[in-house]
């Protein structure tokens, strides 16, 4: 958690964020949207997979200390996201562009021209198990779970998404892919070479490849054998 710590400081990733998204609050004290975010990730790499989580690491003393972003609880985490508004969710991935050029910036020239030689993006899907009939956003998926659906642009080579969307259970991925593949293109730096893209069977579907081909992205999609 200390090397996230000073990974977070040395790119600015709060600072970054908050420019990107702007301010959620009339006062300017307290956590904000990029200090939500970057609290958020590091429980989960803590190993919290649930808002409480984020209480229980505020209950270790010496924890809070090594946390790029400290104090923050599960009652703030869930008042500050539903400040956010749908234009500055989208917002974060210019945000997390800036924090990605800083991190290219910073490796040596060869290994930088080498990952932006060829890049390959990644469309996948996953689904969230959640409880309670009150969840908003959700819906039950065709193994009969309750969950959300986030769908992910990656950039594959280095791990970084690109840009995300947040389905219900029910919705099909296909039908976003387009826009979310734009997206992704739009956030990636400059100096990149050739683009590629990578999706799964659930993908097959000519408008993705349609927006793939106008974009002059390489692209493969799987196809079920029928």
């Amino acid at each position: 958690m200390a090397s996230i710590t000073e990974l977070c400081e040395q790119l600015d990733v709060v600072g970054a964020l908050d420019t990107a998204v702007g301010p959620i609050k009339q006062r300017a004290r307290g956590h904000s949207a990029g200090g939500l975010l970057v609290g958020l990730a590091a429980a989960q790499l803590a190993g919290e997979d649930h808002l409480v989580g984020l209480d229980r690491q505020r209950e270790d003393a010496a924890g809070q200390a090594l946390m790029p972003v400290a104090g923050l609880c599960s009652t703030t985490a869930g008042g500050l996201a539903r400040r956010l508004t749908q234009a500055q969710w989208a917002d974060l991935e210019a945000g997390l562009a800036t924090v990605t050029t800083g991190m290219l910036a910073r490796l040596p020239g060869a290994r930088r021209e080498a990952l932006l030689a060829v890049v390959t993006i990644d469309l996948d899907t996953t689904d969230v198990e959640v409880y309670g009939r009150r969840k908003q956003g959700v819906a039950y998926n065709y193994q009969g779970q309750r969950c959300g659906r986030p769908h992910v642009a990656t950039w594959a080579e280095i791990g970084v998404a690109l840009g995300a969307d947040l389905l219900a259970g029910n919705q099909d991925p296909r039908r976003g892919a387009p826009a979310l593949l734009r997206r992704a293109l739009a956030t990636l730096p400059a100096g990149v070479g050739q683009v590629k893209l990578r999706a799964d069977g659930g993908y097959f579907a000519v408008e993705l490849a349609i927006a793939a081909y106008r974009a002059g992205v390489g692209f493969a999609i799987a196809a079920k054998r029928i």
